[in-house]
């Protein structure tokens, strides 16, 4: 009798270490499934990582290329603005007009009084 019940107890002790191990593995299939999923979402997600790193880095190259440009056009300026402002400057292009434009009434004046026109109607 004792042995019996030693064989039932043996029994029932394998089959809850059987159960025990089936749930295990369950659980363990699950966590590799639940694994693979966020590999694959991870490595999308790195993916589109990468892709706008590379953007990025092309937005970024084609700022610094129109910074040049753009340092370049300011140098342009303050130089014109240097010769601008010096002794051939503005004000120098407005006193040559000025005079330009003195003389040249000046020389209509001596046309006019070389070619006297009468008046219209006579």
């Amino acid at each position: 009798k004792q042995r019996m019940e030693l064989a039932l107890e043996a029994q029932a002790l394998n089959k809850r270490r059987l159960e025990m191990l089936a749930e295990k593995c369950v659980t363990t299939m699950d966590l590799k499934r639940r694994i693979t999923e966020h590999t694959e979402t991870l490595g999308a997600k790195a993916e589109a990582i990468s892709k706008k790193r590379a953007e990025i880095n092309m937005r970024a190259h084609e700022i610094h290329a129109s910074m040049d440009a753009v340092k370049q056009a300011q140098s342009r300026l303050k130089e014109a603005e240097r010769l601008l402002a010096g002794e051939k400057g503005l004000q120098r292009l407005a006193l040559e007009q000025k005079a330009l434009c003195k003389r040249r009434w000046q020389l209509v004046e001596r046309v006019a009084d070389l070619y006297r026109i009468a008046p219209g109607n006579q």
